[in-house]
């Protein structure tokens, strides 16, 4: 019989995307929430945005020279290693129309983080003139 020791993980993600008016920054984060400076959760909330602020991408970055966002196809992100960002396409195509920086990423549930683990596991969707931001399971 053999016998393994040691950290076995089974580890899977979770991406998002996210855009918020203006820079992306805690600031606008909060305002974008609604939230003040000295609201009595803010350290919770900003390690939320600092899990989602350490793991965003640029999604114009993934877009190959010579081409816009406007001709990206499902299929294209089907066959990336952006899967999962297929149903978010059409929003993303008019949050980049509207000339906001769109971000996507994946969280993990096996780093030890706890808010990266709280956003792996929870399904968020908030969608206002200030911030998008949905998380797709994979």
């Amino acid at each position: 019989m053999k016998v393994r020791q040691g950290f076995v993980t089974n580890s899977s993600s979770t991406s998002f995307v996210i855009s918020l008016k203006g820079d992306f920054t805690r600031d606008n984060f909060f305002k974008a929430l609604g939230l003040k400076k000295d609201f009595p959760l803010a350290n919770v909330i900003t390690s939320l945005f600092k899990t989602i602020q350490s793991r965003a991408e640029d999604f114009e970055e993934i877009i190959p020279k010579g081409k816009s966002f406007e001709d990206l196809t499902p299929e294209w992100l089907a066959e990336t290693d952006h899967c999962g960002l297929e149903e978010e396409l059409d929003t993303i195509k008019k949050l980049l129309a509207e000339k906001r920086k769109v971000y996507f990423g994946e969280f993990w549930d096996d780093n030890g983080d706890a808010a990266e683990a709280f956003l792996r596991f929870s399904y968020c969707s908030v969608s206002t003139d200030d911030l998008y931001f949905e998380t797709l399971n994979d």
